[in-house]
């Protein structure tokens, strides 16, 4: 397999430019395939195919033009041969035939053998990580019960005694602090998760692999293996006349946090990346990453962009579920994070800044 840069090569297959290292060259036809359009897996690529197999690696189609042996060299026993022979000496003349065949199985067998050790090792830690994911969520699901018991008993609590306005105030502010907690934990819930907006819907599309090849354009290069799930929200627009309808956006669960870290960070690098060469109906249009908020962490963060707007404050944005603006550039600006409507009136409206604000 030659080494060449990947603006040089491109996939006789697919007819793509091959933008990786992953790529076999026939040894008959010397044509360059991408890995993925060859049948050659992943983990035999990396794990078990040696040098040597790559170099005498043939695609498809030379195979397909090879002739097939028979047995036109073999001698037609006569009529009159009626002789028993050994068993020995069938075997000793078939022993140069039985050799490479003998050697072939070997390599196969180790090559199987060394597949079936990966694949083991991959089950087993998916199976640590599910297992770890499903005690955290036994664990929070328990905590939401146990919250959720409260905020029962706080509201039963405040039926009963309606005639304080203190106790009511109390209770109120009990609420809205459970509300609070529940909205924090179905955030943590959500920290895998990211929202792609604006990428264009078509009719029976594969969204995971849309996923795939937006990932691959923000040069975070993802597998089948790192999507867990992903998803359009929300109902079919209606198409209307002379307007097209506005494409749903898709939910994104991965594997683990850091590569929706690594995604969200490619998307802001490569900030006004468009679909061009996607393979996505319509003009290349720009789409955007985000994570995924909450329903009252998204509303709360578009009431704190409008409230920005208004007031001149160059800076809104969300990490970790968490709503936080700034006034203006430089080392010396006050980053605010706003837990509330409240707290939107207290950085925008008041002169002094509500004790709930957090400067950062």
């Amino acid at each position: 397999m030659n080494k060449m840069s990947s603006t040089e090569l491109t996939c006789a297959g697919c007819r793509c430019v091959i933008s990786n290292r992953e790529y076999l060259r026939c040894s008959l036809c010397q044509e360059v395939y991408e890995r993925k359009c060859t049948t050659v897996s992943e983990q035999r690529f990396y794990n078990t195919m040696t040098k040597e197999h790559k170099l005498s690696w043939k695609c498809d189609q030379c195979r397909s033009k090879q002739p097939k042996t028979g047995n036109s060299n073999t001698p037609v026993r006569g009529a009159d041969e009626n002789v028993t022979h050994r068993r020995g000496t069938a075997r000793t003349a078939s022993s140069s035939n039985e050799e490479g065949t003998d050697s072939l199985l070997v390599l196969e067998m180790r090559s199987v053998g060394e597949q079936l050790r990966a694949v083991r090792r991959q089950m087993e830690e998916l199976t640590a990580t599910v297992s770890g994911a499903m005690l955290k969520i036994d664990a929070c699901n328990e905590r939401i019960d146990g919250l959720s018991a409260r905020m029962d008993g706080m509201e039963r609590r405040m039926n009963e005694i309606s005639g304080s306005q203190r106790d009511g105030d109390s209770l109120l502010r009990s609420i809205a602090q459970l509300k609070s907690e529940l909205n924090e934990r179905d955030q943590e819930l959500l920290l895998n998760d990211v929202e792609l907006s604006c990428v264009p819907e078509q009719q029976g599309e594969a969204v995971g692999h849309v996923i795939l090849t937006l990932a691959t354009k923000l040069g975070v290069p993802l597998t089948e293996r790192d999507v867990v799930s992903a998803t359009r929200m929300g109902r079919v627009p209606e198409p209307r006349e002379g307007t097209a309808p506005r494409p749903r956006v898709i939910a994104v669960r991965l594997a683990r946090r850091a590569l929706r870290d690594q995604l969200i960070q490619a998307a802001r690098v490569c900030r006004g990346a468009t679909t061009e060469g996607a393979g996505l109906p319509g003009t290349p249009r720009r789409f955007y990453v985000n994570e995924r908020l909450t329903r009252a962490n998204r509303q709360l963060f578009q009431k704190a962009r409008e409230a920005a707007r208004q007031h001149g404050w160059r800076f809104c944005w969300t990490r970790n579920g968490k709503v936080y603006v700034r006034k203006h550039p430089g080392g010396d600006a006050v980053k605010y994070r706003v837990h509330s409507e409240d707290d939107l009136e207290g950085v925008f409206g008041l002169p002094s800044v509500c004790s709930s604000v957090e400067k950062q």
